[in-house]
Parts: C-alpha cells; sequence; structure tokens
C-alpha cells in the first residue's frame, strides 16, 4: 500500500487593500489613497524554521525567523494528519470583501514529493477553511511565548539594588482586577509577580498577594507616609492561582473529582509556588488537600494553615510528599488508606438500585434535600457535609444534589453532592449513629444514583474505609485502586 505523503513545506501569503479617504489623510486636494500591506508565513521541515514577515510601504520589510528543533516537523505531521482528513477545504469559494477593502489570502501546502496544493480565496470567516482558526492560534502562541524578551521586562530591570537612603515601596493587589496598595520592604530580591503574605485590615490579617510594581523614593519623595505604611512580612511559599491553566500539566494525571473542581473553578483553589515557573501545586477543596510536583515541607505547613481546618485529609502523590507530611507535622498525623473507584459510566443495574428503594421501611421517608433539609444539615455536625462546602441554599439549589431519609421529619441518613464539577458530582453519604447498620446509606446512596443518572450526572465515590467501598461495591462500583492518605490535626498544645 502506497504509504500518503506528507507534507515538508507550508507557505501562506495574507494581502489586504484599503481605501483610506481624505478626512483620515489630511490632505485637502487628495479624495483616498490605497494602503497596500502584506504578510507572509513559512514553515519549512529540512531547516525546521519558521519565519514571518510583514511588507512595509516603500519596500520596506519586517522579518522574524524562528529556529526550534523537533517543534517544525511535529507541527508538520499534524497538519499532516488535519490535510488527510480533509480539513483544508473551504467553506465557500466567493464573498465579497468589505466595501473600500480588498483582503485575499493564498495557502501553499509542499509536499515531499515536490508536489503543491494551493487555496485561495477572500480572506474572512467564510472564505478561508476552518482549521485556519486553530493554526493562527497555535501560531499566536508560539510567537507570543519566544519573541518575549527578558531585557523589555520592567520586571527585570526595574528591581535590584536600592541606593543609600531609598525606601522600596510595593504595589500590591489582593484580587486579580483589584485596586493596589502600598506595602514597605527591604527585600531587594523580590520582583513584581512575586506573591508575598502583608497584614491587612485593622486586625492586621495574614493575606497572600501579588506584587504589582516595585519603585524606589527618598524619604522627602515617599508616596505615603512611611508611619503609616505597612511592611510586608515575608515571601509567599504558595499562592491562590487565578487561572488553573497555568498549573494544570501538574495535576492533569489526577482522577479525583475534587481535583477536577478545583481546576475547573467550580469549588475549592488551585495553589502553586510560582506564576511563571511553577514546580509545586496542590488542590484545595473543604477537608481535603491533594499534593502535587516537587515536596516541599515549607509547603505543607502553609496549606494547612491556609485551609483553616482543624483536621485536613492530605493526600500524598509521592513518597517525598509523604515524609514532608509526617516531618511538618510529628505526631499529629494518622497515615491511612482511601480507595477509588473506577470512573465509569452505565455500570448500574437501575432494576437493581430501584428494589433497593423500595425496600425502605414503612415507618421512614425519603425526599431530596431542600431548604429544610439544607438548614437542618448546616446545624448538625453529622450530616454538615451534605452541603457544607457550598455558599448558601442557593448553591447548593443551583449545583448540588442530594437525598435524605427521614423518620418523624428529621433526617436520619442521606447522600449528596460534596462537591460538583461539570460533568458530576462527589458522593457523601452519612448516617446519624443511632440508625446505622439498618441499610439507610445503602437506600440513600442507590436513590442519590438514580438522581443523577437522571440528570446526566457522574456520581463519582472514592471510598474512606473499607465500609465505604464495601458500600459503594454493593451499588455496582468497582475498585480502581487504593491510595496513601493522612489525618492531620492541629497540634493541641
Amino acid at each position: 500500500m502506497e504509504r500518503e505523503k506528507r507534507i515538508d513545506r507550508v507557505q501562506v501569503q495574507y494581502s489586504r487593500c484599503s481605501r483610506i479617504g481624505k478626512q483620515n489623510l489630511g490632505l485637502p486636494n487628495v479624495k483616498y489613497v490605497f494602503w497596500n500591506h502584506r504578510e507572509e508565513i513559512f514553515i519549512d521541515r529540512k531547516t525546521e524554521t519558521i519565519r514571518l514577515c510583514s511588507y512595509l510601504e516603500a519596500g520596506n520589510r519586517v522579518t522574524r525567523e524562528f529556529h526550534v528543533e523537533e517543534l517544525v516537523p511535529e507541527m508538520l505531521d499534524k497538519l499532516t494528519v488535519l490535510d488527510r482528513a480533509g480539513r483544508f477545504q473551504v467553506t465557500e469559494e466567493k464573498k465579497q470583501p468589505p466595501k473600500g477593502e480588498k483582503r485575499e489570502y493564498k495557502i501553499v501546502l509542499g509536499y515531499e514529493d515536490g508536489e503543491q496544493k494551493v487555496l485561495t480565496g477572500i480572506f474572512d470567516r467564510l472564505g478561508i477553511p476552518e482549521i485556519w482558526e486553530g493554526i493562527s492560534e497555535y501560531l499566536r502562541e508560539f510567537i507570543r511565548y519566544y519573541e518575549e524578551m527578558e531585557m523589555f521586562n520592567p520586571a527585570v530591570y526595574e528591581v535590584g539594588r536600592k541606593r543609600t537612603g531609598e525606601y522600596i515601596y510595593c504595589s500590591v493587589a489582593f484580587t486579580e482586577l483589584g485596586d493596589t496598595y502600598y506595602y514597605l520592604t527591604d527585600d531587594e530580591s523580590l520582583k513584581i509577580g512575586d506573591f508575598v503574605v502583608v497584614p491587612a485590615g485593622r486586625k492586621n490579617e495574614e493575606k497572600t498577594v501579588c506584587i504589582q510594581d516595585i519603585e524606589y523614593f527618598q524619604r522627602e519623595e515617599v508616596p505615603f507616609p512611611l508611619e503609616k505604611t505597612k511592611k510586608i512580612l515575608r515571601r509567599a511559599v504558595m499562592h491562590p492561582v487565578s487561572d488553573p491553566r497555568q498549573v494544570g500539566w501538574l495535576l492533569e494525571e489526577s482522577q479525583d473529582t475534587l481535583v477536577w473542581s478545583c481546576l475547573e473553578g467550580t469549588m475549592g483553589c488551585i495553589y502553586a509556588d510560582s506564576r511563571e515557573e511553577p514546580k509545586t501545586a496542590a488542590a484545595l477543596l473543604g477537608d481535603f488537600c491533594f499534593l502535587y510536583g516537587e515536596a516541599r515541607e515549607e509547603a505543607v505547613k502553609f496549606l494547612f494553615q491556609e485551609s483553616k481546618k482543624q483536621e485536613l485529609i492530605m493526600v500524598p502523590h509521592s513518597r517525598e510528599w509523604e515524609l514532608c507530611i509526617e516531618q511538618a507535622f510529628p505526631g499529629c498525623t494518622e497515615r491511612f488508606t482511601r480507595y477509588a473507584t473506577i470512573k465509569e459510566w452505565g455500570v448500574w443495574d437501575d432494576k437493581k438500585l430501584e428494589q433497593i428503594v423500595s425496600s425502605l421501611p414503612q415507618d421512614y421517608q425519603i425526599r431530596m434535600i431542600d431548604e429544610e433539609i439544607y438548614d437542618y444539615s448546616i446545624r448538625h455536625d453529622w450530616c454538615r457535609d451534605w452541603v457544607g462546602q457550598y455558599a448558601d441554599y442557593t448553591d447548593y439549589r443551583e449545583n448540588g444534589i442530594g437525598v435524605v431519609v427521614t423518620r418523624d421529619r428529621l433526617p436520619v441518613a442521606g447522600a449528596s453532592s460534596y462537591s460538583y464539577f461539570s460533568e458530576g458530582i462527589e458522593v457523601e453519604i452519612d448516617t446519624h449513629r443511632d440508625y446505622r447498620r439498618r441499610g439507610l446509606g445503602l437506600i440513600c446512596g442507590a436513590k442519590l444514583i438514580l438522581e443523577c443518572e437522571k440528570r446526566g450526572l457522574y456520581p463519582s465515590w472514592d471510598a474512606h474505609n473499607t465500609a465505604s467501598l464495601s458500600l459503594a461495591q454493593k451499588l455496582g462500583y468497582r475498585l480502581d485502586h487504593p491510595y496513601t492518605a493522612y489525618l492531620v490535626c492541629a497540634d493541641q498544645e
């Protein structure tokens, strides 16, 4: 069978001819002129280069060339696959350009045997191949990454040694788009973009903030009185990440839905040690903290403090993280095993689940969690986890789901969404201690699974112990793997 030929060269030409009216020229005797603009892209497998050219007026030209080994062949291989799939097709052959403007393109695909494919047309959303949007986005990100020069970055050249008698004022922001506030520092190594811990508010609570700007002033020039300006306490070990995509690659292998919730931004928070070059990352949601990347003892201590919990379940993803936890909290940890179930749809026997639900004794009732049950759950420790991760009832009603078994109108068992993500929930089942071993948790779990199926939600189940795993298996779940976790407690001394 003849091997399909690959693409070895790509050339893209773009031209725009615009008619500029006299109102934009400032020339009274000229009605209009034509402005010609041309751009070209060359991608070549042999030289492993990408060359960008912009042609200006009067024969001037700007050229940028990038030589990146392996990346160019990989890019052309992907384009070859797309070409074979017929993606280099124009959706509409002809379309008139806007009045007074002419935009055209020419794409030449050069194959390894010397043959070419040529596409031409009007450069707009109906005239170009649909694949162009993806190609242009890829190249735009490529250029942004490789073309940024450090010597032009104020974060590099506007920091460093201070002159004698100067004070360093850092402008920090508590939120990504919030106002900035001045703080003093003596640390000359701090840079724009670094995260630091500062005292905030009347109670001087410690907050992690991002440095937006760094300025140097003599005493008589300070922008805010020295005696009223608070000082930066220290560099932050970790910081909340506003855009989880910045560190997503550190957590991408996780199969825990709590981590998925954090990555999606639906619940919880992602933390990292750096915005530019993260090496350590963590996902913090409710009573759980998942640790990834380079293990650091100071990060473990910071995250426990950040959780504001008396007890926190930490899930390490390496032996190095386990040692960090043990060393950071000597005598305050309990090592135990949790059990992940396989995340798979269609494993439940709905008839069996319905039979389990119908086995509810007559003196009990089953109902969905409504505002009345929500309020009850918030006030009682034994069932608070049904709804405890939601801001209020409105949040739970819109994003959560749960069922309870009641007796004399009071909840005695229930199954609910501890957390949620775009495609499902993480199941939380709790039974009042006076009503255990009566099968009520099993009934609630069966009912919750049926309700999730109706709504197209996946009810994920990570078991806290073997009893929880046994309950999950009775409902149709299958064990994926056990994993190590630590219950970390605050030092009571």
